[in-house]
């Protein structure tokens, strides 16, 4: 289910944050594509808009990098709906 596939994506990202964080970089750019939404018809990897959130909650939140220091990009995806 989407609610399970977001979670297990999070867990993945919590695992691989502290070593892309160590050392810290300057500057950190996150490019999330819609290409990972349920909608869309090619990844199926079965994200919610909330997931993309909890990326950055996460990234921000529990590794407390700075604000100042992430770029977010959104880019892809090959379901027009989904992606507006």
């Amino acid at each position: 289910t989407p609610r399970r596939r977001g979670r297990r994506y999070l867990a993945a990202l919590r695992e691989a944050l502290p070593f892309l964080l160590d050392p810290a970089p300057d500057v950190l750019l996150v490019s999330a594509g819609f290409d990972g939404l349920a909608a869309d018809p090619l990844a199926k990897m079965n994200l919610a808009p909330e997931d993309f959130g909890a990326c950055v909650d996460l990234i921000l939140g529990d590794f407390g990098f700075p604000r100042e220091r992430v770029a977010l990009g959104l880019e892809g995806g090959y379901d027009l709906d989904a992606a507006t």
